[in-house]
C-alpha cells in the first residue's frame, strides 16, 4: 500500500485484518494513491486497474489474490467453495456464483462458527485436508442488511458488490489439520422455502464437484477425479435450497452434528475404453473414457482428453458398459421394450453423444 492518505490505508487495513499474509516477504499486490488522478491497482509493472472507487480496487485485489494462489499451488486441489469450521471439522458449501456460498460462510460464521473461507478451496490430495484460505468476504449488497454489519451500505445499483472483513461476522479459523464432515452444494431460491436433501448417488455427487473444480487437469490426467471421488464416497453430501438464513444455519448444524464418517463407497475403476470404429448401424464409447462404478450402483464416466464427465443412474450403468463394444441401435431399441422407454433411450444417448462420450449411429 503506497498511499498519503491515512483514511484509505485504514481502511484496507480494516479489510484485511486478521488474515494472514500469503506473501510475508515480498508484496506482489501494489495498491497506489496520489494526491492526483485515480488510485491503481497493480502487480509488478502491470496495471492492472485505474479508478477513483475505492470499492472497485477491493474487488479486484480479491479477485487477484485468487488467482495468485491458484498460481503458486500446482500440487493441490481448488475447489469453487467457501467454507466454516467447528474445531477442525469444516462444512464446504461448493457452487458457483450467486448460489450462496459467501453469505452463508458469513451468515453462520455470525451463529459462531469460524470462518475459513468464501470462495475456494484447497484440497491436499495425498490425505484430502484443506488450507484455509481467509480472505475478504464479497457479499452482495442486497444482502448486507440482512447480516446487520455495514452501518450504511451502499445502495445495490451503485454497489453491486462490496467486500467485508470476515471478524466483521466473528472468528477465523486458525488451525491447520481442518477435514471435510459435510459437503453442501446451496442454492438461492428468494422467497422460497428452506430444505436440506441428503445425495444418496455417489455418481451425483462426484459430477457436482466436478463442475466446481478450478483445476482437477493439473493433478494428471485421472489424479484429480480420484481425489474429488474420495470426498464423495467418504463425506455426507446435501443439496440446500435456501432462503431463510436461521432456518439454513439450523438444518446443516443439525447434518453436521449427525455426520458420522460413514463407511467409504465401494468403488471399482474400469479398464479405459477401447478405440474402436463402429459400422453406421452401431455406437460405441469414445476411446478412453475411464469409468468407477460405485457400490451404491450408480457410476460415473469420465473423458480425460476433454474433461466430460456424465453421472450413471443405476439402470444407465448396465446399458453404458455395453457401449464399450460396438453395439446395434436396434438391439438397444429392442432392449427398451416400450415407445416410453424406448424415447427415454434415445435422450440418453443424445445427453452422452452430447457430452462427446459416444461415436456412430448419426441418426441418434
Amino acid at each position: 500500500m503506497v498511499a498519503d492518505d491515512d483514511r484509505v490505508v485504514d481502511r484496507f487495513d480494516r479489510l484485511f485484518a486478521g488474515l494472514e499474509s500469503a506473501h510475508p516477504s515480498e508484496p506482489v499486490i501494489t495498491f497506489e494513491i496520489s494526491g492526483t488522478g485515480p488510485f491503481t491497482t497493480r502487480r509488478g509493472d502491470e496495471l492492472l486497474l485505474a479508478s477513483d472507487d475505492l470499492t472497485d480496487h477491493e474487488l479486484a485485489i480479491s479477485r487477484l489474490a485468487n488467482d495468485i494462489k491458484l498460481d503458486d499451488e500446482p500440487d493441490l486441489l481448488h475447489l469453487h467453495s467457501a467454507a466454516v469450521a467447528d474445531g477442525d471439522d469444516a462444512v464446504l458449501f461448493v457452487g458457483r456464483s450467486r448460489s450462496g456460498k459467501s453469505t452463508l460462510a458469513a451468515s453462520m460464521t455470525r451463529a459462531g462458527w469460524a470462518y475459513v473461507t468464501d470462495d475456494q478451496v484447497a484440497v491436499r490430495p495425498d490425505d484430502r485436508v484443506l488450507l484455509p484460505f481467509a480472505r475478504p468476504v464479497t457479499l452482495r449488497a442486497d444482502v448486507l442488511d440482512d447480516l446487520d454489519v455495514i452501518d450504511e451500505p451502499a445502495p445495490q445499483s451503485v454497489r453491486p458488490r462490496i467486500e467485508v472483513c470476515p471478524l466483521e461476522f466473528g472468528a477465523v479459523y486458525r488451525g491447520d489439520r481442518l477435514r471435510t464432515r459435510l459437503i453442501v452444494f446451496p442454492a438461492f431460491t428468494p422467497g422460497g422455502e428452506t430444505a436440506l436433501t441428503r445425495i444418496d448417488q455417489v455418481a451425483d455427487t462426484v459430477t457436482m464437484l466436478a463442475a466446481n473444480c478450478f483445476d482437477s487437469d493439473r493433478l494428471g490426467e485421472i489424479e484429480g477425479v480420484e481425489v474429488l471421488i474420495e470426498l464423495a464416497r467418504t463425506v455426507p453430501c446435501h443439496r440446500l435450497v435456501h432462503a431463510d438464513l436461521i432456518e439454513a444455519e439450523r438444518l446443516v448444524r443439525r447434518a453436521f452434528d449427525e455426520a458420522v464418517a460413514p463407511a467409504a463407497v465401494a468403488v471399482d475403476r474400469l479398464a479405459p475404453t477401447a478405440d474402436i470404429t463402429p459400422d453406421e448401424f452401431s455406437i460405441v464409447a469414445t476411446a478412453g473414457v475411464h469409468t468407477w462404478l460405485f457400490g451404491d450402483g450408480s457410476a460415473a464416466g469420465f473423458d480425460p482428453t476433454t474433461r466430460a464427465m456424465v453421472a450413471l443412474r443405476a439402470g444407465e450403468v448396465a446399458l453404458w458398459q455395453l457401449l464399450a463394444d460396438p453395439t446395434p441401435i436396434a438391439d438397444l431399441l429392442d432392449h427398451a421394450g416400450d415407445d416410453t422407454t424406448r424415447a427415454g433411450l434415445v435422450r440418453w444417448l443424445g445427453q452422452l453423444r452430447g457430452f462427446g462420450l459416444l461415436r456412430g449411429a448419426e441418426a441418434v
